[in-house]
Protein backbone atom coordinates (compact mmCIF):
# COMPACT_ATOMS: atom_id res chain seq x y z
CA UNK A 1 0.00 0.00 0.00
CA UNK A 2 1.55 3.11 -0.99
CA UNK A 3 1.40 6.64 0.69
CA UNK A 4 2.06 10.04 -0.77
CA UNK A 5 5.61 11.47 -0.47
CA UNK A 6 7.06 8.29 -1.47
CA UNK A 7 5.59 5.92 -0.27
CA UNK A 8 5.47 3.21 2.54
CA UNK A 9 4.91 3.52 6.35
CA UNK A 10 8.05 4.62 7.61
CA UNK A 11 7.63 7.90 4.63
CA UNK A 12 4.37 8.10 6.22
CA UNK A 13 6.01 7.64 10.27
CA UNK A 14 9.21 9.96 9.21
CA UNK A 15 6.57 12.82 8.03
CA UNK A 16 4.57 12.43 11.49
CA UNK A 17 7.73 12.59 13.64
CA UNK A 18 8.97 15.85 11.89
CA UNK A 19 5.72 17.01 11.52
CA UNK A 20 5.71 17.70 8.16
CA UNK A 21 2.18 19.27 7.85
CA UNK A 22 1.06 22.82 6.32
CA UNK A 23 -2.35 23.02 7.96
CA UNK A 24 -5.10 20.54 10.23
CA UNK A 25 -6.56 18.86 7.25
CA UNK A 26 -3.19 17.81 6.39
CA UNK A 27 -2.03 16.87 9.63
CA UNK A 28 -5.43 14.53 9.95
CA UNK A 29 -4.68 13.18 6.94
CA UNK A 30 -1.07 12.27 7.99
CA UNK A 31 -2.50 10.49 11.10
CA UNK A 32 -5.42 8.96 9.33
CA UNK A 33 -2.90 7.34 6.60
CA UNK A 34 -0.15 6.33 9.93
CA UNK A 35 -3.23 4.58 11.24
CA UNK A 36 -3.67 2.67 8.15
CA UNK A 37 -0.27 1.78 7.90
CA UNK A 38 -0.22 -0.36 10.99
CA UNK A 39 2.65 0.18 12.64
CA UNK A 40 4.05 -2.54 14.98
CA UNK A 41 4.12 -0.82 18.69
CA UNK A 42 8.01 -0.27 18.47
CA UNK A 43 7.33 2.42 15.65
CA UNK A 44 4.48 4.01 17.20
CA UNK A 45 6.47 3.95 20.85
CA UNK A 46 8.34 7.22 19.24
CA UNK A 47 5.84 9.10 18.70
CA UNK A 48 4.26 8.82 22.21
CA UNK A 49 6.43 10.99 23.55
CA UNK A 50 5.78 14.02 20.55
CA UNK A 51 4.68 17.30 21.73
CA UNK A 52 1.69 17.48 19.07
CA UNK A 53 -1.22 15.60 21.50
CA UNK A 54 -3.16 14.06 18.24
CA UNK A 55 -0.46 12.42 17.02
CA UNK A 56 0.54 11.22 21.00
CA UNK A 57 -2.94 10.35 20.81
CA UNK A 58 -2.72 8.10 17.73
CA UNK A 59 0.28 6.94 18.87
CA UNK A 60 -1.17 5.55 21.99
CA UNK A 61 -3.84 3.87 20.52
CA UNK A 62 -1.94 2.20 18.00
CA UNK A 63 0.60 0.84 20.32
CA UNK A 64 -2.45 -0.09 23.10
CA UNK A 65 -3.77 -2.22 20.00
CA UNK A 66 -0.76 -4.25 18.87
CA UNK A 67 1.67 -4.23 22.30
CA UNK A 68 3.09 -7.32 23.51
CA UNK A 69 5.66 -8.12 26.00
CA UNK A 70 8.52 -6.81 24.20
CA UNK A 71 7.05 -3.73 23.51
CA UNK A 72 5.47 -2.64 26.87
CA UNK A 73 9.23 -3.57 28.05
CA UNK A 74 10.49 -0.91 25.45
CA UNK A 75 7.93 1.63 27.09
CA UNK A 76 8.79 0.78 30.34
CA UNK A 77 12.11 1.19 29.81
CA UNK A 78 11.81 4.60 27.51
CA UNK A 79 9.86 5.75 30.72
CA UNK A 80 12.86 6.53 32.93
CA UNK A 81 14.46 9.16 30.61
CA UNK A 82 11.23 10.80 30.35
CA UNK A 83 9.75 13.81 32.30
CA UNK A 84 7.36 13.53 34.91
CA UNK A 85 4.41 14.41 32.88
CA UNK A 86 5.64 12.12 29.90
CA UNK A 87 5.91 9.38 32.82
CA UNK A 88 2.83 9.88 33.72
CA UNK A 89 1.11 9.69 30.38
CA UNK A 90 3.32 6.76 29.77
CA UNK A 91 1.60 5.14 33.49
CA UNK A 92 -1.98 5.86 31.64
CA UNK A 93 -0.84 4.10 28.40
CA UNK A 94 0.11 0.82 30.88
CA UNK A 95 -3.11 1.25 32.71
CA UNK A 96 -5.26 0.20 29.38
CA UNK A 97 -2.68 -2.55 28.67
CA UNK A 98 -3.82 -6.18 29.23
CA UNK A 99 -2.76 -7.91 32.64
CA UNK A 100 -1.51 -10.21 30.76
CA UNK A 101 0.91 -8.03 28.88
CA UNK A 102 1.76 -5.49 31.76
CA UNK A 103 2.48 -8.51 34.61
CA UNK A 104 5.83 -9.68 33.19
CA UNK A 105 7.38 -6.32 32.49
CA UNK A 106 6.71 -5.26 36.33
CA UNK A 107 7.80 -8.51 37.62
CA UNK A 108 11.13 -8.80 35.32
CA UNK A 109 11.57 -4.61 36.18
CA UNK A 110 11.43 -5.94 39.88
CA UNK A 111 13.82 -8.64 39.60
CA UNK A 112 16.47 -6.17 37.87
CA UNK A 113 16.68 -4.52 41.28
CA UNK A 114 16.44 -7.56 43.67
CA UNK A 115 20.03 -8.30 44.86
Amino acid sequence: MAFGFGGGRRSVLQQVQQGRWKNDEERKDLLNKLREAGLKPADSLSLIWNSDAGVRQAASEMFISRADVSAAMLLARDMGNRTSAQRTYAGRIFNRLPEETVRPVVENLLGDKLP
